[in-house]
Parts: C-alpha cells; sequence; structure tokens
C-alpha cells in the first residue's frame, strides 16, 4: 500500500496514473476542497482522507494501513508536513519518495530579482515600494497586511475560495485589492494586471514552473518592475529518490516495487 501526500497539481496527476495502474493508495490532502478535487479526478479507486496530519496521526495512519512506501508530493513550502514524512517514515523504515518541482533558472541579465529567506525579510524589501502585488497566496497574510497602509496598497491574489476571500477582508483588504481566480496565469494575464494597478513590486516564492514563476518573472522584467522571491527551503536529504517528473517516478516505481 502506498501513501501519497498530496498537495500540488502533480500530485493529483501523479495519484491519477498510480489509480490506473492498480496500485494501492491512500492520499492526503490539506483541505476539504483538494479532497473534493481528487474525488472528481479518481473516483473511489483510491482512499482520500482530508485534514492536517500530525506526528502521531501520520504513525498510525501508517500502521492502520499497512503502508510501504510514502510519496511526499506536497508543495514546496510545506516544510511541516515533509519534516513529519520525513520523522516517520526513519522511524518505521519506510521508504520515502519526493515528488517535486524543478527549479526555475533566472536569467543573468534579469537585474530586477531580489532573492529573500522568509517573509520577515521580503516584507523589509518591499517597505520601499507604495504599490505591491503578493501572489503567494492567503498563508501568511497577517505578516504580509502590515504593509497595507495610507502610504502603501497592496494587492493580493489568491484562490477564489470563500475562506481566503473572508480572510483578506478581515485582514483589511478592500474589495478593489483583492484578485480571486485560479492559477498558474500567463505572461500576459500578469501584464495585464501589472499595468492594471500600476504594480511596482511583486512578491513571489520560488515554486517552480508549476506554479507559474517563470510568468511571473518575464512579465516583471517586460515591465520594468522589481519581483521578490521567497527562496524555498532546503528539501531533506532522506528520501530514498527525488524526482521532478511523474514518468521517472512510475518507471522507478515499476522497476523497484515493494
Amino acid at each position: 500500500m502506498i501513501l501519497v501526500l498530496s498537495g500540488t497539481s502533480e500530485a493529483k496527476e501523479l495519484v491519477a496514473k498510480l489509480v490506473e495502474k492498480d496500485y494501492g493508495l491512500v492520499v492526503t490532502t490539506a483541505t476539504a476542497q483538494g479532497k473534493k478535487v481528487l474525488r472528481e479526478k479518481v473516483g473511489d479507486r483510491a482512499e482520500i482522507m482530508a485534514g492536517r496530519l500530525s506526528e502521531k496521526m501520520l504513525d498510525d495512519l501508517i500502521d492502520q494501513k499497512k503502508i510501504k512506501t510514502i510519496i511526499d508530493a506536497t508543495h514546496p513550502f510545506a516544510e511541516e508536513i515533509s519534516r513529519l514524512a520525513k520523522n516517520v517514515a526513519e522511524k518505521k523504515d519506510k521508504r520515502l519518495i519526493r515528488l517535486t518541482r524543478a527549479k526555475v533558472k533566472i536569467p543573468a541579465d534579469y537585474d530586477n530579482v531580489s532573492k529573500v529567506d522568509g517573509f520577515a525579510e521580503a516584507i523589509d524589501s518591499l517597505k520601499k515600494y507604495s504599490r505591491i502585488l503578493i501572489t503567494t497566496g492567503s498563508n501568511n497574510l497577517e505578516q504580509l497586511a502590515r504593509l497595507n497602509n495610507e502610504k502603501r496598497e497592496v494587492i493580493v491574489r489568491v484562490l477564489p475560495v470563500i475562506n481566503s476571500i473572508k480572510k483578506c477582508r478581515e485582514l483589511g483588504f478592500s474589495v478593489r485589492q483583492i484578485i480571486a481566480c485560479q492559477g498558474p496565469f500567463s505572461q500576459s494575464f500578469n501584464e495585464a494586471v501589472i499595468k492594471e494597478y500600476s504594480i511596482e513590486a511583486i512578491l513571489t516564492k520560488a515554486s517552480g514552473q508549476r506554479g507559474g514563476l517563470k510568468e511571473k518573472l518575464t512579465a516583471a522584467y517586460s515591465q520594468n518592475i522589481d519581483i521578490i522571491i521567497i527562496n524555498r527551503p532546503e528539501e531533506s536529504e532522506s528520501f530514498a529518490k527525488t524526482f521532478y517528473n511523474i514518468e521517472f517516478l512510475l518507471k522507478f516505481m515499476n522497476n523497484n516495487p515493494d
């Protein structure tokens, strides 16, 4: 039995392909919306569970479902669940495989790019701008909301779900300041947003090609504005294998059964 820790569009694709190959699967996702999307994709051919896991919950789940392989297909910035997976896999001697996003190479002539470690550094870097586009989601908006004041307008781009929009409003963002839509977005879409809101700087995460980083970079460069990128957390070295491609992961699984 395989446990897939999901959290990205790639994870959904992986689950669908594993189901097609008749692997026994348990899939976890942090939200009810994530569970719904997975259920629409694979029906009842995999057991899908929603909710955030503690280390004990993950430990018990592995015992109850007789899990032999754990595939961590969570977001590159989902540090906590990756840490828990590493701890439990080591303790129980389970095979741990990572499916993650390849990093985007930034062209040498893109002198409008700044890299920072974490949101505190990002906030310091953004204080000199008066119009900012935030594309890092809703999870850290409490910190970023401090930038939004009478001297500075912050535009936030979040998923079009009730909880995200409600959080934005509770933190003081006006309706005009909220762009609620599902990405990833094209370069031209990003350029249109930059022009419409007279954006001076973009904040994003180093979340890889599937996270739309390349399109943000090219849009910022073409519009001659700055982009601040929050560096990706360092990946654990305890994975049996790390893959950036689903097909290569599937080939490894086929050649290395439990």
